[in-house]
């Protein structure tokens, strides 16, 4: 019975040029499929990471609801036909929306675009750049 030859003994046996061709394919298939598997964990794992943040703190929706009913039911029209009723259930609506106002105001003020960040000043800058920006300041 003859002993099956080892794969080292075949692939030493190959042109050099086939060598690396083969190579560079099997690594090439390898990386592509641990890559694919790689990334696919992370983003089970950011699924996983987001979905829990989102359900241990959902976000509110009731401002976007009470414009939504103040756009459907406060009209120009409701509001001449719908008489005393239409017009308390708009002064609410519109209560409501003064206080999601306010809070979108309070947490827009706890924000800081990036924007808004104070330039970088440079004093050890070339010459030439030091008076294109005394012309900028003048």
């Amino acid at each position: 019975m003859r002993r099956r030859t080892p794969f080292m003994r075949i692939f030493t046996t190959l042109p050099r040029r086939s060598q690396l061709l083969l190579g560079t394919a099997v690594m090439g298939i390898l990386t592509n499929y641990m890559g694919r598997k790689t990334i696919k964990g992370m983003e089970d794992i950011n699924l996983s990471i987001n979905m829990e943040k989102i359900l241990e703190n959902p976000p509110d929706w009731s401002c976007f609801y009470y414009a939504k009913q103040y756009r459907e039911e406060c009209s120009e029209y409701n509001r001449i036909k719908g008489g005393e009723y239409i017009a308390e259930v708009c002064s609410n609506l519109e209560a409501k929306l003064r206080e999601c106002k306010q809070k979108l105001a309070r947490d827009i003020e706890e924000c800081r675009p990036y924007a808004m960040d104070a330039p970088m000043r440079v004093t050890n800058g070339q010459p030439w750049l030091r008076k294109l920006d005394d012309n900028i300041k003048s």
